[in-house]
């Protein structure tokens, strides 16, 4: 916000990657070499920078970082190039339906509250950036206004010392409170409700089709000098988590059920919106139907009276001690969060609160608490008055809260008859004002008179108690096979009186065909949305408050269904589950379901929608999708689903659920899993799970149910004459902007000691890929290499995505190209990275314990799915990295990148405008909207060195038989059966 240069704080904070000393990306290259990550975010009005690195070398990285905030490298040439990658990244954003809305909204405010903050060349490229950058690390890079978090597995009194000699060069002053550059005028300073100047509801094009209605309830502190302690009470009372809880509700008298029952909404979510040293907001995000759209002003109002009814009605007291002790419950049985996070999360309410809370030993406990868990008050009553009464007020005291509608351009225009067309100048964003304030005005649908819902049966009673206490040290223990292929695993490490049950029911008919996909797709979009409206007999919402969840998901293996949560009441949510998953989908086929059309039609716009973002891909995105199009199995393209959406009917959808769903449903799931806090002997979940449906308990599958095998697709070995055999060439739309993308797949093969050297290779070469194109060439801000394995196939991605006008397609592949024949060359034979370092680097995390319980069962989930049963398989491939040697390297390298075993498909994205091959109509896709027509494709088979030269052309019409010629790599399967032999 305070900005005196748009963009500045966020070069600032670019500019500190470039680290320290003589070499420029010495802190980038420290943490890859060390198998870490290292990131920053700036905010409205903090930077926060952090990294994570394996257990060993916290210390070492600790010492860089003091460096990094005492002396950073503001060179003038470093300077011009990183204000290119700012401008790259805004690029990057211009398309973000975020990003654009996020803009427009700021227009509301008075500056300094209006500013911009990403930057972009054109608001930084001016005369003393250099030096203004100095002024600013100067005035707000001190120890004064630095709140630091160590996390690590040393004594609190090594960790101390270690940053007190690493930040001791960070600069301090004398004084406390500094002079902002561009502070706020001293009416707003006084009094904070002057910052908004604009209650006017706004109207966005979205690009990714979207329809929302944002109401957000501007809720500002009484004044600067007051808002710190106000902004603790606020963050510590947790005003939003009980508002929240009734506003956002979902079951039969809720604002959602209101809304749904007319088809206007399809989705709701209440919260807490802005969250800084001048206002808070309490947000609600309501996603609308067609017809919602249209009447937006009525769903608008009718959010606006619940709201005010809320503050003048009273509330049970269930209302307000039912989520308090969901919340209290929740904070006492999370998982053990990410080192990361909770530094992360400490240092920003340390920035925030410090001075205001307590400075005992416990105060560091009480910033992680706050935000996590509300104020401790023993009566409804008092959590009434202090905490929620306050904010009802202030809500209903406005005259209109802020609004806003996001919808596509072409149903835009259907409601903005009249009203004046405005570009916001930066995103180039459509938008209207509606000044008409009263167009507000009283709704139309009646509110009921109890606005309540029902008290919760599914909060736990008692004290919840694990089996197994917590382990001070992991040990890892595998599943236990039972029979026919049921597996369980007892939480034995982590302490926490929860349960998980996965049921993997195998079918290739869930995406065998696009039809499949997609009806697969509406069939899971019909169960959530039906039985979340808490379908007879099964309280889905009241469920999940209470921390029982349940997941359906679709994929290339079939269906999975999943439970999660307290173990005390599993067993009764998954009986009701299954029970009402079965007699929706019988009421269903039989027709008596007297929403089906509804629910389908529901299902189907959302889809659409879906499928519209595709449109608005960034290059690099569509560049990735293209690839796993060409390599997997079974993979469908955009054009296909939209086809098979648009032959979807309900007599369709029934038949397909009757050969696929009722035959893998009334039979025992293929693969079951139980893990977490349960009984030794599991039977009452598995009676749960399966006896109440009367499921036959035998593993056969209906005839027409064949089990999916996924596959990957093997590219061709290049020859001595050969750089890519197969080009795919796809145009971007015209509305993409100045973005190209060009990708680089070098499959390397099958088996641990591939993979251990795929790995290897590309922790190396990802700094250096970075520092090459984005850093020295500045070629943009997507610039990624990393390992990809699918199925036990291994390879090596090399990813750019450029808005330089001098960079098409044709430049991006030989920059890519030189970097892999020449720099990362030089770099092995020269021995100029340290080769051990990213081993090491590599082996310990691969052997870094699981953070949670969740994390441990995924893992031995995965393999379960995959049926390969590989327990230990982190344990081994640790192993066989630390085996290889640099000669390893260098052979795999001349073998598999530049030499006669290297496997590349090269996929471009680009309007190819300059391209002086391909044919007019191809260029000529490019220059149409994206929905305009199919994508159209080429393959292309191109000599070396003669890039430039029209060669073999394959067009989209014989795309996918090219593609389907290709050998085929063994299955995971049979990948795991060699390697066991």
């Amino acid at each position: 916000w305070y900005d005196p240069i748009p963009g500045l704080a966020h070069l600032t904070e670019h500019m500190l990657f470039l680290g320290t000393g003589a070499n420029e990306n010495e802190w980038e290259n420290f943490i890859s070499s060390a198998g870490g990550n290292s990131n920053a975010f700036t905010e409205s009005e903090q930077t926060c920078y952090f990294f994570d690195v394996p257990a060993n070398r916290c210390i070492e990285t600790v010492e860089r970082f003091g460096a990094f905030f005492a002396s950073p490298r503001f060179t003038y040439d470093s300077v011009d190039r990183e204000i290119s990658a700012v401008d790259s990244e805004h690029a990057k954003n211009l398309r973000s339906d975020a990003f654009r809305t996020q803009q427009i909204q700021s227009l509301r405010y008075e500056a300094p509250y209006n500013n911009f903050g990403t930057g972009n060349r054109q608001t930084l490229m001016r005369p003393g950036i250099d030096s203004a950058l100095q002024q600013f690390f100067y005035e707000y890079y001190t120890g004064n206004n630095l709140a630091l978090v160590v996390s690590g597995s040393e004594s609190l009194d090594t960790l101390q010392q270690v940053v007190q000699s690493a930040f001791s060069n960070v600069r301090s002053i004398a004084h406390e409170k500094k002079k902002i550059q561009n502070s706020p005028p001293k009416r707003i300073m006084n009094s904070p409700q002057a910052m908004l100047k604009d209650r006017t509801p706004y109207l966005i094009e979205s690009l990714a089709g979207q329809r929302i209605l944002s109401i957000s309830w501007f809720l500002p502190y009484s004044s600067f000098d007051n808002a710190p302690n106000e902004r603790l009470v606020a963050t510590r009372a947790r005003a939003e988590l009980f508002i929240s809880h009734i506003m956002g509700h979902e079951g039969p008298r809720s604002l959602l059920a209101l809304l749904r029952n007319q088809s206007l909404v399809t989705g709701c979510a209440v919260g807490l919106g802005d969250d800084d040293s001048s206002h808070r907001s309490l947000d609600i995000r309501i996603l609308l139907t067609a017809k919602g759209l249209k009447e937006w002003d009525c769903v608008a109002a009718t959010c606006i009276e619940y709201m005010n009814k809320l503050a003048t009605v009273h509330w049970p007291d269930y209302c307000l001690t039912e989520p308090a002790a969901l919340a209290d419950l929740a904070f006492q049985w999370a998982d053990l969060p990410l080192t990361s996070n909770v530094a992360v999360n400490i240092a920003s309410n340390a920035n925030h609160f410090a001075r205001c809370v307590d400075q005992s030993p416990s105060a560091a406990c009480e910033l992680l608490a706050i935000g996590a868990k509300p104020l401790l008050v023993q009566k409804a009553a008092d959590i009434k008055r202090l905490v929620v009464d306050p904010v009802l007020e202030q809500c209903a005291s406005q005259i209109l809260p802020l609004i806003t509608v996001l919808a596509p351009s072409s149903e835009l225009e259907s409601i903005v008859i009249g009203l004046k067309r405005e570009i916001e100048p930066i995103y180039s964003t459509v938008f209207y004002r509606n000044k008409n304030i009263a167009l507000i005005k009283k709704s139309t649908i009646n509110l009921p008179e109890n606005l309540f819902p029902e008290p919760n049966r599914f909060i736990p009673e008692g004290i919840l108690r694990p089996r197994f206490s917590k382990r001070a040290t992991y040990i890892y223990k595998p599943p236990q096979y039972i029979h026919n292929q049921f597996w369980t695993k007892q939480d034995t490490n982590f302490g926490i009186p929860r349960a998980s049950v996965f049921a993997l029911y195998r079918t290739s008919h869930c995406a065998a065909t696009a039809s499949d996909l997609i009806l697969a797709r509406l069939w899971r979009s019909c169960v959530i949305d039906a039985l979340r409206d808490n379908y007879p007999g099964f309280e889905s919402y009241d469920a999940s408050l209470a921390g029982l969840d349940w997941g359906l998901a679709v994929g290339t293996r079939g269906f999975t269904l999943t439970c999660a949560g307290y173990d005390q009441k599993l067993d009764l949510f998954i009986s009701e589950l299954t029970k009402a998953l079965l007699h929706f989908t019988s009421d269903l086929i039989q027709n008596n379901h007297l929403d089906a059309q509804l629910l389908l039609d529901r299902a189907k716009d959302a889809l659409g929608r879906d499928l519209a973002r595709d449109d608005v891909a960034p290059p690099a995105s569509r560049a990735a999708s293209e690839l796993a199009l060409a390599l997997e199995i079974p993979r469908h393209n955009v054009d296909a689903m939209r086809q098979a959406l648009g032959e979807a009917t309900l007599p369709r959808l029934i038949e397909w659920i009757q050969s696929v769903i009722i035959p893998a449903l009334t039979t025992w799931p293929d693969t079951t899993f139980l893990a977490g806090n349960i009984a030794s002997n599991p039977s009452t979940l598995v009676n749960a799970l399966f006896d109440a449906t009367s499921i036959k308990k035998k593993n056969s599958l209906h005839a027409n149910n064949l089990a999916a095998t996924p596959r990957i697709r093997l590219m061709p070995m290049t020859n001595d004459d050969t750089l890519f055999p197969i080009v795919l060439a796809t145009p971007i739309s015209a509305d993409a902007g100045k973005n190209k993308a060009v990708l680089v797949s070098l499959q390397t093969g099958t088996g641990e000691k591939i993979k251990a050297l795929t790995m290897a290779l590309a922790s190396i070469a990802d700094p250096l890929f970075y520092e090459s194109l984005r850093t020295e060439q500045q070629l943009g801000y997507v610039i990624q290499c990393s390992a990809r394995s699918r199925e036990a196939v291994h390879s090596i991605v090399f990813l750019v995505q450029s808005n330089r006008p001098d960079a098409d397609a044709e430049f991006l592949t030989q920059r890519i190209e030189n970097f892999l024949s020449q720099t990362l060359a030089q770099a092995l034979v020269n021995q100029q990275t340290n080769v051990q370092s990213y081993i090491d680097g590599l082996a310990a995390n691969l052997l870094q314990k699981p953070q949670s319980f969740g994390e441990d069962v995924a893992r031995d989930w995965e393999e379960v799915v995959a049926e390969t049963y590989f327990w230990l398989r982190r344990q081994s491939l640790a192993q066989a990295i630390r085996k290889i040697t640099l000669s390893d390297l260098e052979n795999f390298y001349r073998n598999s990148i530049i030499g006669p075993t290297r496997r590349p498909l090269l996929i471009q994205v680009d309007d190819f405008s300059s391209s002086s091959f391909l044919p007019d109509d191809f260029k000529q896709a490019a220059l149409q909207p994206a929905s305009a027509q199919p994508r159209k494709r080429l393959l292309l088979r191109r000599q070396m060195n003669k890039l430039t030269q029209k060669s073999d052309l394959l067009p989209t019409s014989s795309y996918s038989a090219f593609i389907e010629s290709l050998e085929l790599a063994p299955t995971i399967v049979e990948a795991e059966e060699r390697r066991a032999k």
